[in-house]
């Protein structure tokens, strides 16, 4: 009877013995997994200033668009650097806060200005006029202007439209 229950027990021991190998194996495992990715991170800006002129004049209120040339991680906050030409055409861009800069990385630049009689004028209202920047520079696939931003304070070669259209031009090399 002794040898009878022994080889139970033998049997059962092997059983809680695999059962307790799995356990160690794929236990520890669960509790360390990868964190979920976290949406809206932001990245780091840096300051960036320009000027933007047509025939060497100030294009005042216009819309200055910086386009990621290369597609954001998913996990980071999908920005698009911006900026509004003041009366002398100087800008600062603006990703998250008012004038706070812009990742760093290559962009292209669109723009769009609808001239002085849009300066104060709502949306909708300067929907209704006519768009006066050159053609080139409305699009992300034709514009002609292309900016590197760079880990620092990043002053950008004033721009004049009649000059650079149909011209390729890369500023902040």
């Amino acid at each position: 009877m002794a040898v009878g229950g022994f080889a139970g027990c033998r049997g059962r021991c092997a059983v809680f013995a695999a059962i307790g190998l799995l356990a160690v194996t794929f236990l520890p495992g669960c509790g360390k997994k990868a964190p979920p990715a976290i949406k809206g991170t932001k990245l780091a800006v840096f300051p960036v200033k320009g000027r933007l002129m047509i025939d060497g004049k100030p294009m005042a209120s216009a819309a200055i668009i910086f386009n990621p040339v290369t597609q954001l991680p998913p996990t980071v906050s999908q920005m698009q650097p911006r900026a509004t030409a003041d009366e002398n055409g100087e800008f600062t861009v603006t990703t998250y806060k008012q004038d706070d800069g812009a990742p760093a990385g290559d962009y292209k630049i669109t723009i769009s200005w609808k001239g002085e009689d849009a300066v104060g004028m709502t949306d909708s209202g300067r929907a209704e006029i006519e768009e006066k920047a050159p053609r080139d520079f409305w699009n992300v696939r034709t514009t002609k202007i292309r900016v590197r931003v760079k880990e620092e304070p990043n002053a950008l070669p004033t721009w004049d439209l009649a000059q650079l259209e149909g011209d390729a031009t890369t500023s902040n090399p």
